[in-house]
């Protein structure tokens, strides 16, 4: 009997041990996983935001095209946690556009993914200060002139509609006087436009990162400055680039590419130039700041040096420059393309003879390479060597081995005006709606001293043809051109009629 008891009090014994042990081991398993747990929570909110400035950046490159937009490949060097990290970049431009944005590393092969971004661009101010501060209890300090004493006062901003609103103990006050002291930088008010990324990083330590954009607020134009010689037989030509940055971005010591062409894009000039005289022209540099290449329809300049893009400048770079290029001048009169159409025109009286000036964009004229769109400004010295404005016009993107026509102005000495002689209204014609003769004369007036050549140019409509008069000395489906000689101080008429149906 006394066995037995003793044996049950031992098995007791064990029984209560081991629920003890099982028991600690549940509370240490349940005090670890709260542990880990805790632990985190602590880890992730310990992700910091690292503030990237411009001081990171190793290099910047920039590539501008002709419709205010840019793409900015912004180098920098950042050391990443692993795993998560949020990296706030600084310097970027105001401009973004955020969707655009793509970062890597270039010290390893993908080990970064971008899991969210944010560009904010509500910039520090008094205003953005209190507008953030909505809700919040700031410090209002108010010195006694008297005594020098501060006064201090903690109030809770209401509103800052229509001005600020401030809730004290025992008042509610509008616009109070005093200092008002904050607290802390109200979340998302920056001192800068930044872009904030949230990224996984797979490789801890120092990294060079890229970070890739496209912005506006960049753009860039040609400008040419062309000098005509004495007897107009020949062009010095210079090309500049001009650059504008209204990006709120500097870019220093960047590398610049430009890309001539027209670029499709789904959704949505300055005017640098002004010679008094021949002594201020400044002429481009001989040896070309920029190397040219082609890519997709594109054309590129790469400037051969780095250069600064400071925000809110203009700046002007050598493009290219020729001396001696052949130029023909000539004389144009366009005719207006409905005169004949309708019987009884009007008089049309001091028609304008717009002076043109052709040369060949090829190596044998001192050019032979592609010209982007610009301005070009015409000069010619006066008796007195003196450099004078004498027009300008607009020259498209044109290819080398192209020729070129442009227009500074027109003639003074050149006039001519047109009259209607008759109009005969025809039986239609199948399916043509109209179908007439009209019969007009062209007298063109010649001021000048010595004869000119005018070419005289008329589109017309539909299916024409020229009778009871000279035939064109030039012609295609839609045009027609006669060219008229007229001697010095003198006047030419000519006189033809048209047939036409449509």
């Amino acid at each position: 009997m006394a066995m037995y008891s003793s044996l049950v009090i031992q098995r007791w014994l064990l029984s209560f041990v081991l629920n003890n042990i099982m028991i600690t081991l549940m509370m240490k398993r349940t005090t670890l996983g709260l542990t880990i747990l805790l632990g985190s929570m602590v880890y992730g909110a310990a992700f910091a935001e690292q503030v990237s400035s411009t001081a990171d950046q190793k290099a910047v490159a920039v590539t501008i095209y002709n419709n205010n937009l840019a793409m900015v490949r912004d180098q920098r060097q950042l050391s990443l946690s692993l795993d998560n990290n949020t990296v706030a970049f600084e310097g970027v431009s105001a401009l973004i556009k955020p969707e655009t944005a793509s970062l890597g590393s270039k010290t390893q092969p993908n080990p970064i993914q971008m899991i969210e971004q944010s560009f904010e661009f509500d910039l520090l101010s008094p205003n953005a200060l209190l507008e953030a501060s909505v809700g919040k209890t700031i410090t209002v300090v108010n010195t006694n002139p008297a005594t020098g004493e501060q006064i201090k006062r903690r109030g809770t901003v209401l509103s800052t509609q229509g001005g600020v609103v401030l809730q004290f103990d025992d008042s509610i006050e509008t616009n109070p006087q005093g200092q008002f002291i904050f607290d802390a930088l109200p979340k998302g008010v920056r001192a800068r436009p930044t872009l904030v990324m949230q990224l996984d990083n797979q490789r801890e330590g120092v990294q060079e990162l890229e970070l890739n954009y496209l912005t506006g607020g960049l753009s860039w134009e040609a400008n040419y400055v062309a000098t005509l010689a004495d007897d107009e037989q020949s062009l010095d030509i210079n090309a500049w680039v001009t650059l504008s940055n209204q990006s709120g971005a500097d870019y220093d010591n960047a590398e610049l590419q430009l890309v001539a062409g027209d670029i499709n894009q789904v959704s949505p000039k300055p005017q640098m130039v002004n010679m008094a005289d021949g002594k201020a022209m400044v002429r481009a540099s001989a040896d070309r700041e920029f190397a040219t290449s082609e890519v997709f329809d594109y054309h590129l300049y790469q400037l051969n040096r780095s250069t600064d893009l400071n925000n809110n400048q203009t700046k002007q770079i050598a493009l290219l420059g020729a001396a001696s290029v052949p130029v023909n001048k000539s004389y144009v009169l366009q005719l207006d393309p409905y005169f004949h159409t309708n019987r009884g025109q009007a008089l049309q009286d001091n028609l304008k003879v717009s002076t043109q000036l052709r040369f060949m964009n090829d190596e044998k004229s001192g050019l032979g390479s592609a010209l982007p769109r610009g301005t070009v400004r015409f000069y010619q010295n006066n008796d007195d060597g003196r450099a004078l404005f004498i027009g300008e016009d607009r020259i498209d993107h044109s290819p080398k081995n192209k020729a070129v026509t442009l227009s500074p102005g027109s003639a003074f000495d050149i006039t001519a005006k047109r009259e209607q002689i008759a109009f005969e209204q025809l039986p239609k014609i199948l399916s043509y709606r109209s179908n007439f003769k009209s019969t007009s004369t062209t007298t063109i007036y010649n001021a000048k001293t010595t004869a000119v050549t005018v070419r005289v140019e008329e589109n017309l409509l539909g299916k024409w043809s020229v009778e009871d008069g000279p035939q064109p000395d030039e012609k295609n489906a839609n045009s027609a051109v006669w060219l008229v000689e007229i001697p010095a101080e003198s006047e030419t008429s000519l006189t033809y009629t048209v047939k036409m149906r449509y």
